[in-house]
């Protein structure tokens, strides 16, 4: 259908309502960027992948005390990683890293469940927030 001076404002709200999605759900970005900023307040090297077109790599990866950590962030639950992402996931698992996927609804469980593998690894300190600062 073509847009005409009597139509405009039909396709404008069209357009406009199916842009709009849930107000409540942050958008992927501002969630990982709250979480990284948690991540480095505890210690560790951390680094966003975000917009280098490494496709299948989590969204975060890091280091701390030795161990390596992928993070996959995803807007709310309901969105899943791709079958490459997921087999990213699985292989750092299977050599020893920790893997998970991310949500805002999960990252106390997130946050814990790192903490837990640090310590199980024989980790001398388990996650703190970080009280070095950098010259």
């Amino acid at each position: 259908m073509k847009i005409t001076q009597k139509n405009w404002k039909k396709h404008l709200f069209k357009a406009v309502k199916e842009s709009v999605v849930s107000v409540n759900i942050p958008l992927e970005r501002v969630f990982k960027r709250s979480l990284m900023r948690r991540l480095k307040e505890r210690g560790g090297f951390w680094y966003s992948t975000e917009m280098r077109g490494l496709a299948g790599i989590p969204d975060i990866v890091g280091c701390r005390d030795g161990l390596f950590i992928g993070i996959e962030c995803k807007r709310s639950s309901k969105y899943k990683p791709t079958r490459l992402q997921a087999y990213n996931l699985d292989k750092i698992r299977l050599h020893g890293g920790f893997a998970m996927v991310a949500h805002p609804g999960n990252v106390a469980e997130v946050m814990a469940k790192l903490e837990q593998f640090l310590i199980d690894r024989g980790c001398l300190t388990p996650i703190q927030p970080s009280t070095q600062v950098l010259a």
